[in-house]
């Protein structure tokens, strides 16, 4: 199932996907499965924790008992009972229920969770237009068709919007494979365990992500405008700065060759093979820039 197309500025849940999100309530129970999810997000007593969809609470105990504040969110009101009535004494856990694609969003440091998959590009495109991409890290338990849609490298086929989006704004690392037996009820197939952290000027690739993430807040704009103005505008972040000719002579020279169109298509509107084709393209600029 692909997860829904990012819209800037206007995220919601139809009827639709409220009904898919109420079907992958698959639970994680796998303590082994737990302890190394948690592990791996390095909790301490200085981390407020956001948790999205605690479902009926054993991953939810194992993260508050290891962080400093807890934050669950969870749509499911008969769920919202049950993990006030479990996690209530251990005095660090509040439970806010809502829609995590528009319910307030208190701050946070970190992420661990185990959320609906249909929510998960349209959840973080939200943090992004809030400007709120820039926590600590998070660890997510996705589907690997997912998984593979969100890590894979350009050079694959798979490579497509989710890739893009997440190649912009983060670093992944899949650490964990996880069977269907380790939630209750089993879901259809595998799943995995992803690390998240903000991608920064010194990762690799640092101008291509910086390119893209520009476009990806700038959605509305043809792919040249948005290339032209994050290397005008934005170049300054990595310490380098460009004129406006500069910037229109670079985008001119990214976007040449077999798909020089892709400069006149408004960003909303490119496909997944074009923004695999983009990438692959500003990732060739950077190597020869350097």
């Amino acid at each position: 199932m692909k997860p829904s197309r990012p819209q800037s500025g206007n995220i919601m849940t139809t009827p639709r996907q409220a009904y898919r999100i109420m079907q992958e309530q698959h639970f994680l129970v796998d303590q082994d499965a737990i302890n190394s999810i948690v592990g791996r997000a390095g909790l301490n007593t200085s981390d407020t924790v956001l948790e999205i969809g605690g479902g009926t609470g054993k991953l939810s105990s194992e993260i508050a008992s290891r962080c400093g504040r807890l934050i669950i969110v969870e749509k499911d009101r008969r769920l919202c009972a049950l993990l006030t009535r479990k996690l209530a004494p251990v005095g660090n856990v509040s439970v806010v229920p809502g829609d995590a694609l528009s319910v307030k969003l208190p701050a946070f440091d970190k992420i661990v969770a185990n959320m609906p998959y249909s929510i998960t590009m349209q959840f973080f495109e939200r943090l992004v237009n809030e400007g709120r991409q820039l926590f600590d890290s998070a660890v997510l338990v996705l589907p690997y068709s997912l998984q593979k849609k969100i890590t894979t490298g350009v050079d694959s086929e798979a490579f497509g919007l989710p890739s893009a989006f997440f190649f912009a704004f983060y670093e992944t690392e899949v650490f964990l494979d996880i069977g269907r037996d380790s939630f209750s009820p089993p879901p259809r197939g595998r799943s995995s365990a992803v690390f998240f952290k903000p991608a920064g000027n010194s990762s690799m690739h640092a101008a291509a992500r910086l390119v893209l993430r520009y476009m990806f807040k700038h959605r509305n704009m043809k792919v040249g405008n948005a290339i032209t103005r994050s290397l005008w505008d934005g170049y300054a972040e990595l310490g380098k700065r460009l004129t406006k000719k500069e910037a229109a002579v670079a985008a001119n020279r990214i976007l040449s060759g077999r798909e020089s169109h892709l400069g006149d298509k408004v960003i909303l509107r490119l496909s997944n093979m074009e923004y695999r084709d983009i990438t692959a393209k500003l990732i060739s600029w950077e190597t020869a820039s350097r």
